[in-house]
């Protein structure tokens, strides 16, 4: 058993030295170098154009996309919060009047 590890160990360190004897590694080329390069530039430079002569219907089709979102329902979802809010720091006794001295935590 002694002679078939010292067989492998020895194998391994001549792998390793005919490996590590050459001097420079040549990598290949990544596949689709240049579409990832021009997607490293896109994220790096962000652009969007935009027609000014044609700003008008821009802004018409942004206005048209908001009211097919029906917006109606947000205020009513954000005041719901605030009220519970509300209820939350006044359950915790958190003064209301911004000009009051915050009271010391307990210990």
């Amino acid at each position: 058993m002694r002679t078939a590890s010292g067989v492998l160990v020895a194998a391994a360190a001549v792998a390793l030295a005919i490996g590590c004897d050459q001097e420079t590694i040549t990598l290949p080329e990544p596949p689709m170098a240049a579409e990832t390069q021009q997607l490293v530039a896109l994220y790096d430079m962000p652009t969007a154009t935009l027609n000014v002569g044609n700003i008008q219907q821009a802004a018409a089709d942004a206005r048209a996309r908001l009211q097919e979102l029906y917006p109606d329902w947000f205020p009513g979802v954000v005041s719901d919060l605030l009220t519970r809010l509300r209820a939350r720091l006044d359950d915790g006794s958190v003064d209301s009047d911004p000009a009051s001295e915050p009271k010391a935590h307990w210990a």
